[in-house]
């Protein structure tokens, strides 16, 4: 008979005093050297550990994680990544129609700011924290800026030409604006909150994440056109064929693309009804895995000159709208002289396209975006008012629809609106004339 030695029998009593017996809901606890209580259990193939205070702090620990499991809290292991995800949620919202320059800013956020970061880490391993970490390194990031390339050697037997432009000046460098980073912020939750709905994780990360304001400071004004630079303006307008357009913007408040996607089969020459449904925009320049996908955002076709004429970005920028009448004898004056002009291109041997588009340049194409404000530009001179953006000419339309006493959800649903508060944070301008009339008026009340 072999005897227990004194060792022995010292080991099996610390062995038993860290081991308790184990209940159906215990898991595996074992009390550690230092005192502390060590859990493990093992949900579905997931092995889950910690160490606690107290053996009923295990116990209440190991309950928990079961009942998380019951009811669906605890996913799945999955080993995408974030780069792989972020790659799915462009491809599933370029099938669901997205517009394809929504598209190209999402991809482009991705690529410089975000991916970079945290790229390389697993969805379900991403934490508030190293969200917090990566936006700390964007806000101390520079911003992108183009360095101008040099101005190749002139041949010195050759005049100078004429009308030369100056070669440009490299822009001071500077730091991620705040809207640059709210919009990274929209994309890291929207992305995070697909990955919830799909499954993959429990809690977005992104929701207890706080980002401050940079300081930036003044804000950067909003305009519009006052009532004494629109009787400036509007002569110049209606002088020059080209001015119709800009007249066309303030009247409607269109947006920029909208217009120049604009076809004669969606306005009614008769009643005035305009139907917005397309616009021109640019496209977006390709990347290497765009040229290996073969799909097409629906609703967008192909146009030359790195444009593309596609479907508006919501339901609400789906609208009719309805022509004053003097804008629509300018409309009609407009359709003869394009039909003059066609029929002189034809006769003369030059090209015509039928595009069936409003607004065309002078062979009947469609005007490229970033053309628009060159005209703007010199008729605004010519009448001596400021140059300002074709979207103030939105805002000026909002406050001529506000000075005639239209209701707000009137001129948002014209505007193309989603939401009212759109049009009260980033169309509605208070003029100085206003602000005048209101404390003239409350003097009466003092």
């Amino acid at each position: 008979m072999t005897r227990r030695t004194t060792n022995d029998g010292a080991k099996r009593n610390r062995k038993d005093e860290r081991k308790h017996k184990r209940s159906n809901r215990e898991g595996n606890i074992e009390k550690t050297a230092n005192g502390r209580y060590r859990y493990r259990i093992m949900l579905d193939g997931q092995k889950f550990s910690a160490t606690v205070d107290s053996h009923e702090a295990a116990l209440n620990a190991v309950s928990k994680l079961r009942t998380q499991h019951h009811t669906g809290l605890i996913v799945d292991r999955d080993d995408q990544t974030v780069a792989e995800y972020a790659t799915m949620w462009l491809n599933r919202k370029e099938i669901r129609g997205r517009a394809m320059k929504t598209l190209a800013n999402y991809r482009m956020l991705l690529d410089n700011h975000v991916l970079p970061e945290i790229g390389g880490m697993r969805v379900q391993k991403v934490r508030p924290a190293h969200l917090s970490k990566m936006f700390d390194a964007l806000f101390k990031k520079d911003a992108h800026v183009s360095v101008p390339k040099p101005a190749p050697p002139r041949d010195p037997n050759k005049p100078p030409r004429k009308n030369a432009r100056p070669p440009k000046e490299a822009k001071p460098t500077r730091k991620l604006s705040n809207a640059t980073l709210k919009l990274v912020r929209t994309v890291v939750h929207n992305l995070f909150k697909t990955a919830k709905v799909d499954g993959l994780i429990v809690v977005n990360p992104m929701e207890s994440v706080e980002i401050e304001a940079r300081a930036s400071g003044r804000a950067r004004e909003k305009t519009a056109y006052t009532a004494e630079q629109l009787a400036a303006l509007l002569p110049v307008l209606r002088k020059y064929p080209e001015g119709f357009l800009y007249e066309f913007y303030m009247a409607l408040g269109a947006r920029r693309g909208e217009a120049l996607g604009l076809r004669w089969s969606d306005v009614d020459l008769r009643t005035g009804r305009v139907t917005l449904q397309e616009a021109v925009k640019k496209a977006p320049a390709p990347t290497p895995a765009d040229a290996q996908r073969t799909s097409v955002a629906k609703g967008h076709r192909p146009m030359p000159r790195g444009l593309a004429r596609g479907e508006l970005k919501t339901e609400a920028s789906r609208r009719t709208l309805y022509l004053p009448p003097h804008l629509l004898r300018r409309l009609r004056e407009h359709r003869r002289a394009q039909e003059a002009l066609r029929e002189r291109q034809i006769a003369a041997g030059s090209p015509w396209h039928d595009t069936d588009l409003v607004f065309t340049t002078r062979n009947g194409s469609v005007i490229y975006p970033d053309n628009v404000r060159r005209p703007f530009k010199r008729l605004c001179v010519e009448a001596g008012v400021d140059v300002l953006s074709i979207q103030a000419l939105r805002r000026t339309y909002v406050g001529l629809m506000r000075a005639k006493g239209a209701p707000l959800e009137v001129v948002s649903a014209t505007l193309g609106h989603t939401r009212l508060t759109t049009l009260l944070a980033e169309y509605r301008v208070v003029q100085e004339s206003e602000k005048q009339a209101h404390v003239r008026d409350l003097d009466d009340l003092l």
